[in-house]
């Protein structure tokens, strides 16, 4: 069984190539668990003046900040944590049970955690719930939402917006607070739809 984990990152840069390090994680469980924790980095890593402008985090925070090998292991212990979690509720779960759920998540927030926290990695699967496909599958399968048939974007809005009003003290592109709101966007997502028709395909 999956288990579902809210999980974002913040980035010095968006280019992983050319050197940009990951500064902040978030993740979180539907059951009200959380993890968060700058990552510390020797001076000169590669950084934008546009991704410090998003995420506002002070280089002096990231210079103090624990190392990541030491937030990998504290991270995997708390992975380990809600993994006996699941089990005690008796739920059966694989090798990398937790799929994680976000925006992008697997293809942007992934290769960073993979690359700074492989320890924790371990756990996690290389699958991953993005939720921009989920809004664009919506569209495409003619989803709708109190009637309405909506494009990709309204769907993006309407889950952003809903994560943003359940969530007390917004504070977006806050690792945390960006890993509960794609949890809390998922749980509209899935918990919002239904289809207006289905036809099967001709034989």
């Amino acid at each position: 069984m999956a288990l579902l984990i809210g999980l974002d990152g913040e980035m010095s840069d968006s280019e992983l190539d050319k050197g940009a390090v990951l500064i902040q994680i978030g993740v979180c469980d539907d059951y009200g668990n959380t993890f968060e924790s700058l990552i510390g980095h020797e001076p000169g890593w590669y950084k934008s003046e546009q991704a410090s402008a998003v995420h506002r985090i002070p280089d002096y925070d990231v210079l103090n900040a624990y190392p990541a090998i030491d937030v990998d292991i504290r991270l995997r212990r708390w992975l380990e944590g809600r993994l006996d979690d699941a089990r005690a509720r008796g739920e059966h779960t694989g090798i990398r049970p937790f799929v994680p759920v976000g925006w992008n998540v697997g293809g942007f927030d992934m290769p960073f955690v993979r690359k700074f926290l492989p320890v924790s990695c371990e756990l996690i699967s290389r699958r991953s719930l993005d939720l921009n496909a989920l809004c664009f599958a919506f569209e495409d399968a003619r989803v709708t939402y109190h009637g309405e048939r909506l494009s990709f974007s309204k769907w993006k809005e309407l889950a952003h917006d809903y994560a943003g009003l359940v969530l007390p003290g917004e504070n977006w592109h806050d690792a945390l607070f960006d890993a509960q709101a794609a949890l809390e966007a998922y749980n509209f997502l899935t918990g919002s739809f239904r289809f207006i028709d289905y036809s099967p395909l001709p034989r």
